[in-house]
C-alpha cells in the first residue's frame, strides 16, 4: 500500500520576514511580501527555490499578493496612498499601477472577470465585497454583520467561481457568488488565518494558545483535519489546486515588555511569559501589571519593582477560566480593572490586590472592552457596542462593584475605545477610529457631546495623559506607517512636539499588519514608564505530500 508523507522545506532563509505568500496559476511560482527593503514589497520565487526577484520598490508597505488569471499580473495591496488600496504589477516586474482606492485583500475569480475584495461598511468593519473587473467601482457587499464575528478578511474564490471562502476573526466560512447567506464551516471559535481552497477542500490556519498550525475542513462541512504539527507559528497557506503541496508562512511577532527610567536613563528588559503586552505601570511605580499567555488563555501578571528595577518572582493575578487583558490601576493602587472574554462574553471585571476573587462589572450582551478608572477612582470609562457601534461609557464604582447606571458619553460617526480621563477629572480623552485612521478626540467630561479631535489623519495605538493634565503621550504613525513613534499632542490646540526620551517600539506597520502594538504606561509622577517593543520574524515555505510504500508485515 501506499502512505502520504508530508514533507517540508523553506524557500527562505532571509534575516528579514517574509509573509503572504501566493502560489501561481500554473503552481511554478510564489509571489510573497518581504521586508528585506526594509518596509515590505512583493517579491518572486520559483517553488524550487532559487534567487527571489524583488517586483515592487517602495517606502510604504506592500502587502498580499494575488496573481490575476492568467499570471500574467500580480495584484496587491499596497498603503503608498495613505490608506490600503489595491495595485497591480507584471509578473517578471514592471511600474506598478494603481487599480482600486480603499480596498484590501484581492482575489480574482478563475476566469479573470471578477475580483474579491474587503472594504470597511458604513459601521467601520471590513466585510467581503465583489465586482466585475472592468468595473470595480461597481461592487456589491456579500457579507453582513450575521456571517461571522467582529471582520471578514482574505475572500478566495472557488476553482469553479461560484463560491467564495473568507474568515472571520475567529471561524470559516462560504458565501455563494450570485449572493444568498453565507454558511460557517469551523466552529472552534479561536483566531483563524487566510482560508484557500484545495479541491474540494479549504485549507487555513487555526491559532490555539499562541501556536499556529495547518487545517483543511471539507466544502460540505465535517470535522477539520490538522495538516501540520504547528513547530513553527505556520499560517497564510496556499495549497495547489490537488492539494498535494501547501505553500505557507512561518510569519510570528516575538514581543516583550521594557521598563525605562526616564530620570536615569536605564531601560530593563522583563522576562518575557509568553506573548507578553499591554502593560500597565502601578501608580506608585512598584509593580508592572500585563496579560501573558498561560497554557491556552491569556492570563494577569504583575512584576513588583523596586526603584524602577524587577524584584522578586512575576506573580499570576488570575487562576480563573477565560482571558484577560487591557488592565488597569485603581488610583489607590489597590484594584485593577481588566476585560474579561469568557464563554463567548467581553466584560469589564474588577480584581482586588490583596486578594480575593474578580468581580463582574458590567453584564450587558454587548462586548464591554479597554477601561480605565478617573483620578478619584470614582468611575471607570470603558468602550461598548451597545448602541450599535462601539462609543465610550462611564459608570460609578465602589468597592470593585458597579453602583449606577452605565451612562453613554460619545456619540460621534466613529468607533470609539480606549478612554482616559485627565489627571484634574475635567477632560475626558480616547482614540476614535473612522476612514480618516485611528485618531485622539477629547471633550470636557461634564459635556458629552462637545468632542473634537486633536489629530487628523493619523494611526494612533495608545494615548496617556502627562501629569498636569495639558497634554497627551501618544504612540503612532508620526514618522510615516512603517514606524510606530512617542509624541506629546498639547490639548489646547493639538499641537505636537517630540518627547524628550526615546521610546523604541520596534517595527511599526506593513500593510495593516501590527507589529509594534505601540502600548505603553507610566507611572503617576511619569519617572518610570513600561512600553511593548515588537519585531516580526519568519519565512516562506513548502509542504508537499510524497508517497512511500508501506510493508505490511
Amino acid at each position: 500500500t501506499m502512505a502520504t508523507t508530508w514533507v517540508a522545506k523553506p524557500l527562505t532563509r532571509d534575516p528579514a520576514w517574509a509573509a503572504d505568500p501566493a502560489l501561481s496559476p500554473d503552481e511554478t511560482m510564489i509571489a510573497y511580501a518581504s521586508g528585506r527593503s526594509g518596509s515590505g514589497d512583493i517579491w518572486l520565487i520559483d517553488r524550487e527555490g532559487g534567487n527571489a526577484l524583488q517586483l515592487t520598490d517602495h517606502e510604504a508597505a506592500d502587502r498580499r499578493p494575488a496573481w490575476s488569471a492568467n499570471g500574467s499580473h500580480i495584484y496587491f495591496t499596497s498603503f503608498r496612498s495613505g490608506e490600503a488600496a489595491i495595485w497591480k504589477v507584471p509578473r517578471l516586474g514592471g511600474t506598478a499601477e494603481l487599480v482600486l482606492p480603499d480596498a484590501d485583500d484581492p482575489a480574482l475569480s478563475p476566469d479573470g472577470t471578477q475580483m474579491a475584495f474587503v472594504r470597511r461598511n458604513e459601521s467601520g468593519h471590513y466585510r467581503v465585497t465583489i465586482a466585475p473587473l472592468d468595473d470595480l467601482e461597481n461592487f456589491r457587499y456579500l457579507t453582513t454583520s450575521d456571517d461571522g464575528y467582529w471582520f471578514h478578511r482574505n475572500p478566495d474564490f472557488s476553482a469553479d467561481g461560484s463560491e467564495i471562502c473568507y474568515r472571520s476573526s475567529r471561524d470559516v466560512w462560504v458565501v455563494q457568488v450570485d449572493g444568498g447567506r453565507p454558511l460557517q464551516l469551523t466552529f472552534a471559535h479561536e483566531m483563524t488565518g487566510e482560508p484557500e481552497w484545495s479541491g474540494n477542500f479549504i485549507v487555513y490556519s487555526r491559532d490555539v494558545g499562541g501556536v499556529s498550525s495547518l487545517w483543511r475542513v471539507r466544502r460540505d462541512g465535517g470535522l477539520p483535519e490538522r495538516l501540520t504539527p504547528g513547530s513553527a507559528y505556520e499560517t497564510q497557506a496556499s495549497p495547489s489546486s490537488n492539494g498535494r503541496s501547501i505553500v505557507y508562512s512561518t510569519q510570528r511577532m516575538s514581543s516583550s515588555l521594557i521598563i525605562v527610567d526616564r530620570m536615569r536613563g536605564i531601560e530593563t528588559r522583563m522576562t518575557p511569559v509568553g506573548e507578553s503586552a499591554m502593560p500597565a505601570v502601578a501608580p506608585d511605580g512598584n509593580g508592572v501589571g500585563f496579560s501573558g499567555q498561560f497554557r491556552k488563555e491569556a492570563s494577569l501578571f504583575l512584576q513588583p519593582l523596586s526603584d524602577g528595577v524587577p524584584v522578586g518572582d512575576v506573580r499570576r493575578l488570575t487562576s480563573y477560566a477565560g482571558s484577560f487583558n487591557s488592565v488597569a490601576f485603581s488610583p489607590s493602587g489597590d484594584w485593577v480593572v481588566v476585560n474579561r472574554i469568557w464563554e463567548g462574553q467581553r466584560d469589564i471585571w474588577t480584581l482586588p490586590l490583596g486578594g480575593g476573587p474578580p468581580l463582574q462589572f458590567t453584564t450587558d450582551t454587548a462586548a464591554d472592552v479597554t477601561p480605565s478608572f478617573s483620578p478619584d477612582g470614582g468611575r471607570l470609562v470603558f468602550a461598548s457596542d451597545r448602541s450599535g457601534r462601539f462609543q465610550i461609557w462611564s459608570a460609578p464604582i465602589e468597592d470593585g462593584r458597579c453602583v449606577g447606571e452605565p451612562q453613554q458619553r460619545t456619540f460621534e460617526d466613529t468607533i470609539d475605545y480606549l478612554p482616559r480621563i485627565s489627571p484634574d477629572g475635567l477632560m475626558l480623552a480616547w482614540l476614535a477610529n473612522n476612514d480618516d485612521g485611528e485618531n485622539i478626540w477629547v471633550q470636557p467630561v461634564e459635556t458629552p457631546g462637545a468632542a473634537r479631535p486633536l489629530t487628523e489623519g493619523r494611526r494612533i495605538e495608545c494615548i496617556e495623559w502627562e501629569p498636569g493634565g495639558r497634554s497627551l503621550l501618544a504612540s503612532g504613525d508620526w514618522e510615516g506607517p512603517n514606524r510606530v513613534d512617542l509624541r506629546r499632542v498639547f490639548v489646547a490646540d493639538g499641537s505636537v512636539e517630540k518627547v524628550a526620551f526615546d521610546v523604541d517600539f520596534g517595527s511599526g506597520d506593513s500593510g495593516g499588519v501590527h507589529f509594534a502594538s505601540g502600548t505603553f504606561s507610566s507611572s503617576g509622577d511619569g519617572r518610570l514608564s513600561v512600553h511593548d517593543h515588537s519585531e516580526m520574524l519568519g519565512d516562506v515555505w513548502i509542504l508537499e505530500a510524497e508517497d512511500r510504500d508501506k510493508i505490511e508485515n
